[in-house]
């Protein structure tokens, strides 16, 4: 069974339900819709699109849209050209003579280069706003790089003069070099920024290794953080992974709070984290309402041994008293009786 999935702006997504090898290509309005089925049926639409290359198209000022470079087909973006460019590979099994190309060069002002398999490369004075992998490889130099993403595949990419709002891996492999980045994120796959300044760091699985930005915040939830090349990290928050180099998380479940002592007013994430006294609400240490803690032992009473939190006899169950904070067995019934202010022993 096939699932066809729209995604747009020129995400071209192969989506495979149980065993076919089925898939579709699709991009937005301005792209050519191709199906691959089986590495089939793709052809007649190629052949029929304007802007589907299957052997070799230099492009110019005079030429708009989205083109595609399909299976065999290299295009080539020259000084003038202002549209998206993207690449299809649709073939049975693997064959490594089969490689679509693009190449964008001096003067080629690109909005998107998506990338389904094939090989792509950018030369100095160039310019590339979004930049998107789910298979295959683009490299290069370029400027006013907005975002790279990789679904798979890989972006090895200098955009030293660029500002660059987000990198971002959900598999696949991403190299930057820019003048500051926004916000670097894995999902899996991994990114190596170079980079004067990163504002913020997040890893769900994967790696990320940043070498001499400042970095504003580091936040780990799984994968591996490292600050390499004189880079460094103001703040550091942590669920889970690990980060090189950060200064000590500072909401660390794991260690952050161990002596169960913070005071009033400081931060918490579990009550049992702040002082006598205290509860921790909205992440805060604030005072225990009145009466809350008799309301713990209100509908039930302790066995002997339970610790408990005020002196009151009725915490215990019958045959046992509060002494020092804790029930105990009533063992000798006289000698009780002789201080009936314990309790209802005799």
């Amino acid at each position: 069974m096939v699932s066809f999935t729209k995604i747009t702006q020129s995400l071209c997504l192969l989506a495979i339900m149980a065993t076919a090898n089925a898939g579709s290509l699709r991009g937005d309005s301005s792209c050519t819709q191709i199906q691959c089925i089986n590495g089939e049926g793709s052809d007649a639409a190629c052949k029929a699109s304007n802007t589907c290359v299957s052997d070799t198209k230099v492009l110019g000022a005079n030429d708009k849209g989205c083109w595609t470079a399909y299976n065999e087909g290299s295009i080539t973006a020259g000084e003038g050209f202002t549209g998206e460019l993207r690449t299809v590979l649709c073939v049975k099994g693997i064959d490594s003579k089969i490689v679509p190309k693009i190449a964008v060069t001096e003067g080629a002002k690109v909005s998107k280069v998506t990338m389904n398999g094939g090989e792509g490369t950018a030369a100095e004075g160039s310019s590339i706003v979004a930049i998107e992998t789910n298979g295959g490889s683009f490299k290069g130099t370029t400027t006013g790089v907005e975002t790279v993403k990789t679904n798979g595949g890989s972006v090895t990419i200098n955009a030293a003069a660029s500002a660059v709002k987000a990198a971002t891996t959900n598999g696949g492999r991403i190299t930057l070099s820019a003048a500051s980045v926004e916000k670097v994120t894995t999902n899996g796959g991994s990114i190596v920024v170079t980079a004067t300044s990163v504002k913020s760091v997040e890893t769900n699985g994967g790696s990320i290794t940043i070498n001499k930005a400042h970095v504003e915040s580091v936040e780990t939830n799984g994968g591996s953080v490292n600050l390499t090349q004189g880079a460094a990290a103001t703040k550091y928050s942590k669920s889970g992974g690990s980060c090189t180099g950060c200064p000590k998380a500072d909401d660390d479940k794991r260690t952050l709070f161990a002596s169960g002592s913070q005071d009033p007013g400081t931060g918490c994430t579990f009550k049992f984290q702040c002082t006598s006294g205290y509860t921790c609400e909205d992440r805060i240490c604030k005072p225990s309402p009145p009466g809350r803690k008799l309301l713990i032992y209100s509908n039930f009473r302790q066995g002997p041994g339970r610790k408990l939190l005020t002196n009151s006899n009725y915490q215990c169950n019958n045959g046992s008293l509060y002494e020092q904070y804790r029930c105990k067995m009533q063992q000798h019934r006289e000698s009780l009786c002789k201080h009936p202010e314990r309790g209802p022993a005799c």
